[in-house]
């Protein structure tokens, strides 16, 4: 079974604008619904009503914005006890990617 929390699409300019909102409604019919469509490119410039269930991503702020949501959906899960244990982890981690990089 598929353990993915979103599946992220990119429509180039180049697909038929026709076939865009299709392709997304089919696609949500196969997914479970816990499965986040998120979907951006300059294919969808044309697409004037967003596809219920899908996540129109039109920018790389709005990218970003979705992926900090993610994380906040997934720091909502963690146990309290292990949301410390997690932070340092990740702390640990950046100092160390810092450390390497600047030794480079």
């Amino acid at each position: 079974s598929c353990q993915a929390d979103v599946v992220a699409l990119s429509f180039s300019f180049a697909y038929p604008a026709r076939d865009v909102v299709p392709t997304l409604l089919h696609l949500r019919r196969l997914l479970p619904l816990r499965m986040q469509i998120w979907a951006g490119g300059a294919g969808l410039a044309g697409v004037r009503k967003q596809p219920r269930g899908v996540r129109i991503i039109p920018d790389i702020a709005e990218a970003v914005t979705a992926l900090n949501e993610l994380a906040v959906q997934h720091m909502a899960k963690v146990p309290a006890s292990s949301r410390k244990s997690l932070a340092l982890s990740q702390s640990s981690t950046t100092t160390e990617g810092r450390s390497a990089a600047t030794r480079q």
